[in-house]
C-alpha cells in the first residue's frame, strides 16, 4: 500500500481544556507534530478548546454534544470524524478508542498509567469506572498503543494481555528549561513537591514527616513548598494542618503556576521531592533535571528512569513519618547533586524526539501493521 507523503492524524483533542497531567502531555504532543512538515492534524472536541491559528492543525468542535460525556461522544463520533475529514489514522490521547460500526480505520492510543488496576481507591469514582469499562475495549481494537514507560508497558501486559504484540514505548519530553532569566521564588531553606492534592501524590506522607524533621534544631527554620491543583480527597492533608501547629507556618501552598514559576521553585529548592505512590512516567523528574537535586519514591517508574540519569536518590515515602524524616535528614545533610542525564539520553526525553516516534508507528500502522480486531 503506498502511504500519500502528507499524514493526517485525527486527534482526540479532549485532554487539552485540562493544564497538567494527560492535558499536558497531549498539549506538548500537538505542538510538536504541528512542527512536522507532512503532518496534519485535525484536533477533535465536543467542548471548546484553543489552539493558536496553524496552516496543518484544524480545530473542530462538536459543542451540540457538550451534554454528554466526553467517553461516551468519542465513543459514536470518533470514527466518523476520521472518515469524514479523511484523515489517515485516529490518535487516542487518553486510554479510549471508538470500537463500535464495521468501518475499520488505523488506530493509535498512548497509554499513560494503568492505576485504575493498581490504585483504584485514588482516583474519582467516575474516572475509574469508564477506564474499567472501556479500556479493554480500546487495547482490541487499537493498531498500535504508545505506552509512556517500560514500566507503564509492562503493567498494560499484566493487566491486558491481548496487548502483546501491539506496544511500543516512547518517553515523554522534557517541557521546561532553565534559563538566566528566572529568579528564585523563595529565601531560605526549603522543600519542593510539585503535583494535585490528591491521594496518588502522597503529600500526607510528606507532612508528616516534615513535622517531624523541623523539630530538629538544624531544619526548624525549613519550609515545605507544595505546588499544584486542589484535586480531590484532600481533607487529611488539611487534617495534618490541624493537628501538627508547627506546620501551618512551615507549609506553602501555592496552588497551580505558571512554567516559570515552578523554575523558580526548582532553581532554589534544596530537594525536590517525588513522593507519589504510583507514575505512568512522572513529567515533573525530567523537568527538574539539570537544575536541583532530586528525591522520589521507590516505585518501578523511578527505578526505570534512574538508569537514565545519574544522582537521582530514593526515599521510602511509604514507611513510617520517623523512618522517612530520617532518610530527609541524611540527605540534606550530605552532598547533593543536580540531577542530570546519562550521555546520550537527553535528545530522547524531548517533544520533538517522541512526536517523530509516534508518526512512525503511524505511518507504519497506515502501511499495514497490526491491526486491531
Amino acid at each position: 500500500m503506498n502511504v500519500k507523503q502528507n499524514l493526517r492524524i485525527c486527534v482526540d483533542a479532549r485532554p487539552l481544556r485540562s493544564r497538567a497531567g494527560i492535558g499536558r502531555y497531549t498539549r506538548e504532543m500537538v505542538a510538536a507534530l504541528s512542527q512536522i512538515p507532512d503532518v496534519e492534524l485535525v484536533l477533535v472536541s465536543h467542548r471548546k478548546i484553543e489552539w493558536p491559528s496553524h496552516p496543518r492543525v484544524k480545530v473542530v468542535v462538536e459543542d451540540s454534544f457538550r451534554w454528554l460525556p466526553g467517553s461516551v461522544w468519542f465513543l459514536f463520533r470518533g470514527k466518523q470524524l476520521t472518515h469524514f475529514y479523511n484523515c489517515d489514522v485516529l490518535w487516542g490521547t487518553q486510554h479510549f478508542l471508538p470500537f463500535l460500526g464495521r468501518k475499520r480505520i488505523p488506530m493509535v492510543v498512548t497509554w499513560h498509567d494503568v492505576v485504575w488496576k493498581i490504585l483504584p481507591q485514588t482516583m474519582k469514582w467516575w474516572n475509574r469506572f469508564v477506564n474499567n469499562l472501556f479500556a479493554h475495549e480500546a487495547v482490541r481494537v487499537a493498531d498500535r498503543i504508545v505506552a509512556v514507560s517500560k514500566t507503564t508497558e509492562e503493567d498494560l501486559l499484566r493487566f491486558y494481555p491481548q496487548a502483546k504484540g501491539k506496544t511500543v514505548v516512547v518517553y515523554e519530553g522534557k517541557s521546561i528549561a532553565l534559563s538566566p532569566a528566572v529568579k528564585p521564588r523563595l529565601e531560605g531553606e526549603y522543600l519542593f513537591l510539585l503535583g494535585s492534592l490528591e491521594p496518588r501524590k502522597n503529600i500526607v506522607s510528606v507532612l508528616e514527616a516534615f513535622a517531624l524533621l523541623i523539630q530538629k534544631k538544624e531544619f526548624s527554620s525549613y519550609k515545605l513548598v507544595v505546588t499544584g491543583s486542589e484535586g480531590w480527597k484532600n481533607q487529611e492533608i488539611f487534617a495534618v494542618l490541624r493537628r501538627r501547629e508547627k506546620l501551618r507556618d512551615a507549609v506553602i501552598f501555592t496552588g497551580f503556576v505558571s512554567d516559570e514559576e515552578i523554575l523558580g521553585y526548582f532553581a532554589s529548592c534544596s530537594l525536590f521531592l517525588f513522593p507519589s505512590l504510583y507514575e505512568g512516567f512522572g513529567l515533573p523528574l525530567v523537568e527538574a533535571e539539570g537544575i536541583c537535586p532530586v528525591v522520589a519514591n521507590d516505585i518501578p517508574v523511578f527505578r526505570e528512569l534512574s538508569r537514565v540519569f545519574d544522582h537521582l536518590l530514593f526515599c521510602n515515602f511509604s514507611a513510617s513519618p520517623e523512618e522517612i524524616a530520617h532518610s530527609l535528614q541524611t540527605i540534606l545533610t550530605s552532598k547533593r547533586d543536580i540531577l542530570r542525564f546519562k550521555a546520550g539520553w537527553r535528545e530522547v526525553f524531548t517533544w520533538e524526539y517522541a512526536a517523530k516516534a509516534l508518526v512512525k508507528e503511524m505511518r507504519l500502522v497506515v502501511e499495514g501493521g497490526s491491526r486491531g480486531e
